[in-house]
């Protein structure tokens, strides 16, 4: 699996979390983990941080909801560039 599609695949799983209307909280490279053996199988953990919403998001939790999502995106992008370069310079920062 190429980073990029397994990128996509995060970013897709975060998306179903938040269509759960789920807030993650705690979007970080140490909360992702790939299923030995079948890498298009991703999931998302450590949630003791998300936090659930009712069925109709407040202005507020929209706004928490973009902003895990923007996070997110510019992760991918970090992933994606260390996995080009063999190295975690811009990863590293999400590990702490």
């Amino acid at each position: 699996m190429t980073t990029r599609r397994g990128c996509k695949i995060f970013v897709d799983g975060l998306n179903a979390i938040h269509g759960a209307l789920v807030e993650h909280s705690d979007v970080h490279p140490r909360n992702k983990m790939i299923v030995e053996g079948d890498p298009e199988r991703t999931i998302w953990i450590d949630f003791d941080r998300a936090q659930s919403f009712s069925q109709e998001l407040t202005e507020r939790q929209n706004e928490w909801i973009e902003f895990e999502n923007e996070l997110m995106a510019e992760l991918a992008e970090c992933m994606e560039y260390d996995f080009t370069q063999g190295k975690t310079d811009k990863t590293l920062q999400y590990s702490r």
